[in-house]
């Protein structure tokens, strides 16, 4: 299910995305669709998806549905909030526009609401790559603890992606993928963005500048 460009519109029909997630199940995979709100949300959860991606503009209806269901959604709020995102790349097509500022508008209760009703929620930065830190900064922002917000760009990420035996946290027999960073970001969660140490699959790289 999709809205598309026009934030609210659904792209597939009902029958079509239950198809989509009967064939997913068989393959022992889940759905993914990408959708802010509107009809697509209803159909969404009725057929069972995985996970929402964006869900900018969650009624509270929908929001108490998918606490319900346990589907997870992935905030990209960077993409709507920040100057370098939507705004940058379609902000002169008026209609766009008018969307990108309908979501600013609604995004900050729609997550505070989410949090409160204990959704399963992850952070993706949607084509705004290296920005993860941005995403986590906004979730403290709108209510969350800095600890839950870092859980929701590691150990949460790793779970939508189906990686999380492989990553996500620190365990044995796990990927030793670390970053240090110079501060608390349980205290302070903008310090994620003071990398000093990058390690992948246990090998160190070289320290990164802030972003």
């Amino acid at each position: 299910s999709s809205t598309g460009a026009g934030v609210m519109y659904c792209g597939y029909t009902k029958e079509e995305v239950a198809a989509a997630v009967d064939e997913a199940a068989r393959a022992g995979k889940g759905v993914a669709v990408h959708a802010h709100g509107g009809p697509a949300i209803d159909i969404s959860l009725e057929t069972g998806v995985f996970s929402i991606e964006h869900g900018a503009l969650l009624s509270p209806a929908q929001i108490e549905a998918v606490a319900r269901t346990g589907a997870w959604v992935v905030l990209t709020m960077t993409l709507i909030l920040h100057d370098d995102g939507l705004m940058k790349v379609d902000g002169q097509n008026p209609a766009i526009r008018e969307r990108i500022l309908l979501g600013r508008e609604k995004l900050g209760e729609t997550v505070r609401r989410m949090i409160q009703a204990g959704v399963r929620l992850a952070v993706g930065t949607d084509a705004l790559h290296g920005r993860l830190t941005w995403e986590a900064e906004y979730l403290v922002q709108f209510g969350m603890r800095p600890l839950d917000a870092i859980t929701c760009a590691t150990r949460s990420g790793a779970e939508v992606c189906g990686v999380l035996d492989e990553t996500g946290t620190l365990e044995v027999g796990k990927s030793a993928d670390i970053i240090a960073v110079e501060g608390d970001p349980s205290a302070h969660i903008a310090v994620l963005r003071r990398v000093r140490l990058v390690m992948k699959h246990g090998e160190r790289y070289d320290t990164l500048s802030p972003q």
